[in-house]
This record gives C-alpha cells, sequence and structure tokens, in this order.
C-alpha cells in the first residue's frame, strides 16, 4: 500500500493516516488506551504501509518492540525497535530491480512523539539496518556514516572563542541516528529530538527533555542546548566528532564512548 492510500481505523479507535512527505505518517486518539499500546500500533502499521516490508516483507516475521526509551515529559518521545525478514536483500520499492532470491533479515528503528499536549502522535524517524531512511526513502551519505551509533562524548566546549568549563553531574553526551534522530544528555537532563544533514552541514531540530533541576551544570546545559540550536557542521576524526559554527564561533568537541 502506497503512502497516499493508507487512511483507517485500527485497534483501540485509533486513527492513522498516512500522507505524502517526511514526518506525516500519524495516529490520532480518539479514546484513552495506553499510550504505549498506541505507539507500537502505529509504529507495526508504519512498517507494513511502507515501500521496504509492503515489497516483500514476510507477515508472520514481524517481531514489536518493546518500547527502549522514552521522555515522558510533554511532548512525549518514544523509540523502539521492529525486526522482519523480506525475500530479497535490498530497501524500498525493488519493482523492475533484479534481485536475488535471499531471505533477508532487517531491524526498523523507529522515534515517535506525541505533538505537543494533543492526542496525536507523529512518526519522527525510522531507520533500517542504519543505512536507509524509510520517511524520505534515501540511503544515508557515507560521511554521515561515519557519525551514526556512537555515544560522543563532550570534551571540550569553546562558546563565543571562550572555554565553557564542563562542570556537570553526569557528562555531556550525544548521539545520532541513521533515521533523523537525536539523542544524549546535556550533563542533568536527558534529551531527544530530530535533524537533518547533509555531508557538509547539521541542523537539529526542536529538542525534548527532562526537567530535573540539578544542583549544578544547569547553566552549561542551557548554553549546550543553544549551541546545538545553531546551524552545525560535522567532521568524523581519528579521535573524535567536532561540531562547529563560524557565525557564532562555536566548537564542540567530542571524544567516542
Amino acid at each position: 500500500m502506497r503512502r497516499a492510500e493508507l487512511i483507517g481505523v485500527v485497534t483501540f479507535s485509533l486513527l492513522v493516516a498516512l500522507l505524502v512527505g517526511y514526518g506525516t505518517y500519524y495516529a490520532e486518539l480518539t479514546s484513552e488506551p495506553n499510550e504505549e499500546e498506541i505507539v507500537l500500533e502505529l509504529a507495526e502499521n508504519f512498517l507494513r504501509s511502507n515501500p521496504t516490508f509492503g515489497f516483500d516483507g514476510i507477515e508472520e516475521s514481524i517481531v514489536v518492540g518493546p518500547i527502549t526509551s522514552t521522555i515522558d515529559q510533554p511532548p512525549s518521545i518514544f523509540r523502539l525497535s521492529i525486526n522482519f525478514t523480506s525475500s530479497h536483500p535490498g530497501y524500498g520499492d525493488r519493482t523492475d530491480q533484479i534481485l536475488a532470491q535471499a531471505l533477508t533479515d532487517h531491524r526498523m528503528d523507529i522515534t515517535i512523539g506525541r505533538i505537543g499536549i494533543s492526542n496525536q502522535f507523529l512518526v519522527q524517524s525510522a531507520e533500517i539496518d542504519g543505512v536507509w531512511n524509510e520517511l524520505n526513502q534515501t540511503g544515508f551519505p557515507l560521511a554521515l556514516n561515519e557519525l551514526l551509533g556512537q555515544e560522543w562524548i563532550l570534551g571540550s566546549f569553546l562558546n563565543n572563542t571562550q572555554e565553557v568549563h564542563l562542570d556537570t553531574p553526569n557528562d555531556v553526551t550525544i548521539v545520532f541516528r541513521g533515521g533523523g534522530s537525536v539523542s544524549g544528555s546535556g550533563g542533568c537532563n536527558r534529551y531527544m529530538g530530530t535533524y537533518e544533514a547533509t555531508e557538509e552541514s547539521l541542523i537539529i531540530g526542536l529538542l525534548a527533555s527532562t526537567r530535573i533541576s540539578c544542583p549544578a551544570g544547569m547553566e552549561i546545559e542551557l548554553l549546550y542546548f543553544s549551541a546545538l540550536a545553531e546551524r552545525l557542521s560535522f567532521k568524523v576524526t581519528a579521535d573524535g566528532l567536532v561540531l562547529s559554527s563560524t557565525e557564532s564561533a562555536i566548537v564542540l568537541i567530542f571524544m567516542r564512548q
């Protein structure tokens, strides 16, 4: 079933609509079932309704969840995985391609968020095997692949050319995932959100975070979140990751976990 063709009512009186374009697969809650069940239902319907599984996915191979992480503070964000098997290798709609007949196991990592305080849930990112973006049907650039999956720990922070002393209760971290989701710790609070990247630049969208008030590190955390809101360039080196903005004289140097 193609994206523009799906609109219907599924379990728990959950309205699911799939529209053309990135990030427009959503569910609207019309009754009051368990929120996590809604997320699992939406994720499974997303898998079935998109080209990779729709082309040759094996129905009985689907294993959904469980939800592996969540931020409960509004807007709620959930992350989970779905394992499934296809009859051929490859991703997306492979019509007219010459394909080998080979059972191929896949893992789709999905991030789903509640839209503000509404009863709508949105698929924010969907990555298959760390190499394919199911939302916009593209593979990831090689340079971007070097960025993904690794937990990066902030080791040095220049803000307006001034060194920021990293006195926080916990490490300041960031993790990029191929489906366009980003998460980590600001040193006190956990955060999650989305990003867009090319070979040259990185734009991180609005972040949702927990709301813990720590006795130390809050000012650093705010500076860090502000730095992530800049248009950044990135470079993966042998030693770590460098995010920088020439406009604001910001340099974030991360070490590998």
